[in-house]
């Protein structure tokens, strides 16, 4: 990550985003949810009661914020990242870098997925692939993530899955799609 005088580049997008964002705004004071959390938009940054939302977060949200659709979610019409047009960019890398590492650290730990799950507001959901865990979160209203895992038994490793509603790219670009399931890996391995 580049630095300089304290502040990463990271620092620089939102603030461009913020300024962005709040320039075609009617209201300069505007609430989002996202996670469990009420966030209110504000010239001096993103807070959810009255702590700031973080620099990765508060991106996310105005990316979504100024990516308002009409369109509305499929419902149920659940894929991997990687089915998405142009999902082949990050697949790997979710895989390798998310999933796997989600899959190996919480390997016969069950109840504390469940738990850290719940922490974002995780709620269970009835999966025909039958894992042993199967949790929706709702990072944004229009943009479910339902969560997949099967945990190691005498045959198999453990194995994890994150899936999107198939409308999920009308909501946010593929790119932030990508750093959400970064953002839920480092929520729920905090």
């Amino acid at each position: 990550m580049f630095i300089t005088e304290g502040r990463t580049n990271y620092d620089g997008i939102f603030d461009k985003l913020l300024s962005a964002y709040l320039h075609n705004a009617d209201d300069k004071s505007i609430e989002t949810p996202f996670f469990q959390d009420l966030c209110t938009i504000r010239a001096d940054g993103i807070f959810a009661d009255h702590r700031r939302i973080d620099t990765i977060g508060g991106i996310l949200i105005l990316r979504y914020m100024m990516r308002q659709s009409d369109h509305v979610p499929a419902g149920n019409d659940w894929v991997p990242y990687r089915e998405f047009k142009d999902g082949s960019s990050f697949a790997s890398y979710i895989k390798t870098h998310i999933e796997d590492q989600i899959s190996r650290q919480f390997s016969g730990r069950q109840d504390a997925l469940i738990e850290a799950f719940n922490g974002l507001g995780g709620i269970p959901f009835p999966s025909e692939a039958r894992p042993d865990l199967s949790m929706i979160v709702r990072p944004f209203p229009k943009i479910p993530v339902l969560s997949l895992f099967w945990d190691q038994d005498e045959e198999f490793p453990s194995s994890f899955q994150f899936l999107f509603d198939r409308s999920a790219p009308a909501f946010l670009d593929m790119e932030s799609l990508a750093v959400l399931l970064r953002y839920i890996y480092l929520k729920i391995t905090a």
